[in-house]
């Protein structure tokens, strides 16, 4: 997505929801995995890591994040992923 649309996916919503900016490099976390905050250990990272694993989850089970709620961090992720694609497909007129 960040290919096609280099302007949307590193707005301040990416900033805000995965803590750096999209090409920032620095780990987003160290220690353990929390399976609560990330997909997976790959998520980890960095921002772009932990996005590409939330996208996939998102496209995946997008009729039912509802499954992801007791995963707080990874929930609040998942709908933030689902409000941009739907700001993406508003300005697109879809």
């Amino acid at each position: 997505w960040y290919w096609l649309d280099p302007e949307h996916v590193d707005g301040p919503w990416f900033r805000d929801t995965f803590g750096a900016p999209y090409a920032d490099t620095d780990a987003v976390a160290q220690g353990d995995f929390d399976r609560r905050e990330y997909v997976s250990p790959y998520a980890m990272t960095n921002a772009k890591e932990d996005f590409a694993e939330t996208f996939m989850t998102y496209l995946r089970y997008r009729r039912s994040l509802h499954r992801f709620v007791a995963r707080a961090g990874l929930y609040a992720k998942l709908r933030a992923v689902e409000r941009a694609v739907e700001q993406a497909a508003a300005q697109r007129g879809r």
